[in-house]
């Protein structure tokens, strides 16, 4: 067993997260594990193979991302070209989805009374944030970036970003796992007074508020769709319909930050020890994914750990130990 197999069996066994499924990618097999469960209130109930989490900010990369760069193999937009020009709200044209992919707008986040705003009064406030003195500096990552970015999207093709996400990314790819809309949700809260788990809908109340109009969070899957998504990125799977070519992939093995802040568009960018540029993205409710292209390794953990409370710092620094001793391993393969 590796010893990054160990840290995430324990998250279980150490009862850090009530349930985990997990996978490693190699170049010529895939082994994947569940453990624990999906809820433990009002009586615990054992994880399913086809449990769909909530993927929160991996809905990212897997969804928004995907078709920003379909939009850019169809020659609509570049990753250099201003978001003014497609928002008009935003007046500084200094700002490139360069810098929204790479979280170095330097947009402020900060709206008052958000989460108790209607979805257009929210778009409208997201559609107006000034840019600060941070732009163009170190990555600060933020929802807005990405939340932008799909509103661009839903202008150009006119559609909703899930409708984008389902027909241009999960259709296409057969990611049959993936949806919007899941019917065996893994829960990520759980109401003392209701006796009630919170499943099946969007943990982040942002996108809960704006609802197919999130390029932030929304997708939920289960892990086979995650793992046939992590093939796809890997190259290691080319399907006749997909949404983009395979060098369009392998350029976001890069740094993309204008003053290479360790960040791909979209992805963190973080490396082996040896070196070796890795894909990292996490999401908010317990999960995270990392793809290394050259050693042709890729590591999938979905987790709810922030059931039952919201809260769960433990997991948090188990998480940091776990893709540290995975990167290690990529070197040894």
């Amino acid at each position: 067993m590796r010893q990054s197999q160990a840290l995430i069996n324990r998250l279980t066994t150490a009862r850090i997260v009530p349930g985990c499924a997990y996978a490693y990618i190699g170049p010529a097999t895939v082994s994947s594990q569940i453990n624990g469960y999906s809820a433990l209130w009002p009586i615990p109930a054992p994880l399913a193979p086809t449990a769909q989490f909530d993927l929160a900010s991996l809905t990212k990369v897997v969804g928004t991302l995907t078709v920003f760069l379909q939009a850019v193999d169809q020659g609509l937009l570049t990753p250099d070209s201003a978001l003014a020009d497609f928002l008009p709200t935003m007046t500084d044209h200094r700002v490139t989805f360069r810098h929204l992919l790479t979280h170095t707008s330097g947009i402020a986040g900060y709206i008052p009374h958000r989460n108790e705003l209607p979805a257009p009064a929210l778009k409208e406030a997201l559609l107006r944030l000034p840019v600060t003195e941070a732009f163009a500096g170190w990555p600060i990552y933020s929802d807005t970036n990405l939340l932008l970015t799909g509103f661009v999207l839903e202008k150009l093709y006119g559609a909703a970003i899930h409708d984008l996400i389902t027909d241009r990314v999960l259709g296409p790819l057969g990611l049959a796992g993936a949806t919007f809309q899941p019917d065996q949700a893994v829960p990520t809260l759980y109401d003392v007074s209701t006796k009630t788990n919170f499943a099946g809908v969007v943990h982040d109340p942002k996108s809960r508020i704006l609802g197919p109009h999130s390029g932030s969070a929304g997708l939920f899957s289960d892990l086979a769709t995650l793992i046939r998504f992590g093939q796809w990125y890997l190259g290691q799977w080319a399907p006749v319909a997909a949404p983009v070519t395979q060098t369009r992939l392998q350029t976001l093995w890069h740094d993309w930050a204008p003053r290479h802040g360790h960040r791909s568009l979209g992805w963190d960018l973080k490396t082996t020890p040896h070196g070796t540029p890795v894909l990292f993205h996490t999401g908010f409710t317990g999960t995270f994914m990392a793809l290394d292209r050259q050693h042709q390794q890729g590591l999938i953990v979905l987790t709810n750990r922030i059931y039952p409370n919201g809260h769960n710092d433990r997991f948090l620094i188990n998480r940091e130990r776990i893709v540290n001793t995975w990167l290690a391993e990529c070197d040894r393969t």
